[in-house]
């Protein structure tokens, strides 16, 4: 994905708020985690720490352990997890995950929102683009 390509998703997801901005910012730690979405989307409250975040694979062989690792903190993915836990939820209390749906829920391909009206995303290409 082309850089100009990412931050079109995040200003179109900062204008939308709500859904979108949880999935642009979804979107944009991946890019920098190097991480499948459904990694992103299980990613919880409880990964994160002072030094980074800390990932499991989801991939691996059977009969291997799961691997994880540190990702240490970045400017971008620092700035970019926080805008992800400022998010207003009606019950932040109870969600765990970080990209989780408005509703406290597990964010996933099928259960994903509806994105957002085309006509409005045309007009903001085109003012990013022209």
């Amino acid at each position: 994905m082309a850089d100009e390509a990412l931050e079109l998703t995040i200003k179109v997801g900062r204008r939308l708020g709500g859904s979108s901005l949880i999935v642009a910012s979804a979107l944009r730690t991946a890019f920098l985690c190097l991480r499948r979405s459904s990694e992103v989307h299980g990613l919880t409250r409880e990964q994160i720490g002072e030094a980074g975040i800390q990932w499991a694979a989801t991939k691996r062989r059977n009969g291997h352990r799961c691997k994880s690792g540190l990702i240490l903190w970045s400017d971008e993915l620092r700035a970019t997890i926080d805008v992800a836990l400022t998010i207003e939820r009606p019950f932040v209390a109870c969600s765990c995950h970080v990209f989780g749906n408005p509703d406290c829920l597990r964010r996933t391909a099928a259960g994903a929102s509806p994105g957002p009206d085309p006509h409005f995303v045309g007009q903001l290409t085109n003012e990013v683009w022209v």
